[in-house]
């Protein structure tokens, strides 16, 4: 499928450009693991990244209803007991039926209201263990 091929692509790009963990926020653009905000320099990679390997997946209502249910089920609990508490979650009706961020392809996530941050690498991809981002089950967004 185009749109898996570009995300392995544009995470290709984004890590030879230096970049370890990182995700992308509608209003601050890049953002690094640590939740920090990406400086001038690495912002400019992640854009011509983005620009080379745009993501055009467009999820459908059951998709992002799917996902929805997987965040405030599983997701959100878990980075809780884990130290990670999440504010600021979207009602349903706003996930599943509001208008597409400002990128026209990202969906809010967990990670984006998290209160504090994993403090590095190593951490987060613990966490990324015992609290998976996706599951299986919908295309362009589950990471199987």
């Amino acid at each position: 499928m185009a749109d898996e091929q570009s995300g392995f692509e544009l995470d290709a790009c984004v890590a030879a450009a230096g970049i370890g963990t990182w995700f992308y926020d509608s209003v601050e653009g890049l953002m690094l693991g640590d939740g920090s905000r990406g400086d001038d320099a690495e912002q400019l990679a992640f854009y011509s990244c983005f620009a080379r390997y745009p993501q055009l997946v467009v999820f459908s209502g059951a998709q992002r209803a799917f996902i929805y249910d997987y965040y405030l089920r599983i997701r959100i609990p878990c980075l809780g007991l884990h130290g990670y508490p999440v504010a600021d979650v979207p009602s349903r009706d706003d996930f599943v039926v509001g208008e597409a961020d400002v990128a026209g392809t990202w969906l809010w996530s967990p990670d984006m209201g998290m209160r504090s941050y994993p403090a590095g690498e190593a951490e987060w991809m613990r966490l990324y263990v015992q609290c998976p981002p996706t599951i299986p089950g919908v295309d362009g967004w589950s990471q199987e």
